[in-house]
């Protein structure tokens, strides 16, 4: 029997979809559910805008990050072009905010268990470990 299901995510629309999947089935075999966000070291802000497709996770990050900063920007890309370096911190609370919000999601649906990971790494060697 199924006991624990690990489901990674990056914020994107078919992200989503397999969070769902993810919390349905661990909701109907009384599963676990564990959902990863890996923070690729090095992440380009044109990667980091195509996992974040959203426009209110720029929203939030820029108020975490830059609280200051107007006009927000409307695109990550524009985000950390702003951000003069803080590119790090910016990634970090992008994973915390991606994590969170399938968190709430999977709840939702009626997963029991759930817990969030964020990790640095490569994308398959850090979902497979």
């Amino acid at each position: 029997m199924i006991k624990h299901i690990l489901v990674a995510t990056d914020g994107s629309a078919k992200a989503r979809e397999a969070v769902a999947m993810a919390a349905n089935l661990g909701k109907t075999l009384g599963a676990r559910l564990t959902i990863l966000h890996v923070i690729m070291h090095g992440l380009r802000a044109e990667e980091a805008s195509r996992l974040a497709e959203e426009e209110y996770l720029v929203r939030r990050v820029s108020a975490v990050t830059l609280p200051d900063l107007q006009p927000i920007p409307e695109t990550m890309v524009n985000l950390f072009r702003a951000s003069h370096g803080e590119v790090g911190e910016m990634v970090s609370i992008l994973g915390d905010r991606i994590v969170e919000e399938a968190a709430d999601s999977a709840r939702s649906i009626g997963a029991d268990s759930v817990d969030v990971r964020v990790e640095p790494g490569d994308y398959a060697e850090t979902i497979l470990a």
